[in-house]
């Protein structure tokens, strides 16, 4: 069975030559699952070249701007966590600490499910203890960054899971 990875972004340009399949997807903000801004389909081709197997879910968190009500985040990992991933994306984060309890239980409930969560050191989630918290940018071709260093390493942490 491939790895199941969740990826919590803006959605995804389906026509991208770097894609490939999509396993599924799940729409919570937006009307489809068409990528607006360009983030989440360059994460996941970031994640593609890291783990070209591996089963890519698409969980559109973000619709026209990188922002979106914490309601929204913690939605999209509801999702992830209900539909069994075993590791989940998110190339964001927040800087706000009135929602470290909300992201805390779900980090807990995700871990108990064997579920890695893997996100930027420096907002949380990553903050969290349980998260996969990744460090500084990395180079992915043009693409430079903590939101390609996370999606680096979530494809990476693909061929050991």
């Amino acid at each position: 069975m491939n790895v199941r990875i969740g990826i919590v972004d803006s959605g995804v340009y389906r026509a991208h030559p770097s894609i490939g399949a999509i396993a599924g997807e799940v729409v919570i903000a937006g009307e489809d699952i068409t990528d607006h801004l360009g983030h989440g389909t360059a994460v996941t081709a970031t994640i593609r070249a890291e783990a070209p197997e591996a089963d890519l879910y698409i969980v559109k968190i973000f619709d026209r701007s990188l922002a979106c009500p914490i309601k929204t985040l913690l939605r999209g990992l509801e999702w992830c966590i209900a539909n069994q991933m075993d590791l989940v994306n998110l190339s964001l984060g927040t800087v706000n600490p009135e929602h470290a309890g909300a992201l805390r239980d779900l980090v807990q409930r995700a871990t108990a499910a064997g579920i890695r969560i893997v996100a930027p050191a420096s907002s949380l989630p990553g903050t969290l203890s349980g998260v996969v918290a990744v460090e500084g940018s990395a180079a992915a071709g043009t693409l430079d960054g903590p939101s390609f260093a996370v999606a680096q390493h979530t494809g990476r942490l693909a061929s050991i899971v």
